[in-house]
């Protein structure tokens, strides 16, 4: 494969573009945590969902070392692609595809279910990988169509996923009501 003086141009523009907007992000950050009084700084995790392995791999260049993704497949892809880029699924899993996803995902922050739980458990069993951090999803309303366990049930898939071997918990991460302002 030969590359054009026109490739590597679009390539240099395109990284130019991600830095300035990786910029931008981070001083929002940092600008918002100051004006919410925190001392630490949250980090970001970028959602690479619908943008190709290229721009990811740019990420990288740039010192992004941790990437999300919603979809499954796509994300498997990318995560074979790039293996040096550590790959977090944000989006529902479905059962059946959980033992996929216990191999490529780096964590996985949204686990709502035992279903789900357990299925991540064994897939993490059967890829004979090391333990695979995950978070509850939450529902903030309730309504668990988005995904999500509705608050009241958080305590006890905490406690089903303490209990399961290969899975650690992390943390939450809540998905506010649509009309909400995040």
């Amino acid at each position: 494969m030969t590359t054009s003086s026109n490739d590597v141009h679009n390539a240099d523009n395109r990284r130019d573009e991600l830095a300035a907007g990786l910029k931008e992000t981070r001083a929002l950050i940092e600008k918002l945590a100051q004006e919410a009084g925190r001392t630490d700084v949250p980090e970001l995790l970028p959602v690479t969902k619908f943008h190709p392995a290229a721009d990811i791999a740019l990420l990288g260049e740039l010192g992004i070392t941790d990437v999300a993704e919603n979809r499954e497949q796509e994300a498997r892809a990318k995560a074979e692609e790039l293996p040096d880029m550590r790959f977090h699924m944000i989006g529902q899993v479905q059962t059946k595809k959980a033992n996929h996803v216990a191999r490529w995902a780096h964590s996985v922050h949204s686990v709502d279910t035992e279903k789900l739980a357990v299925a991540l458990n064994r897939g993490v069993d059967n890829a004979q990988r090391d333990i695979l951090p995950v978070f509850i999803q939450v529902s903030y309303d309730g309504d668990t169509a988005r995904g999500g366990v509705a608050p009241e049930g958080v305590e006890e898939l905490a406690q089903i996923i303490e209990d399961l071997p290969n899975l650690e918990l992390r943390g939450l991460m809540v998905v506010p009501p649509l009309e909400s302002d995040a």
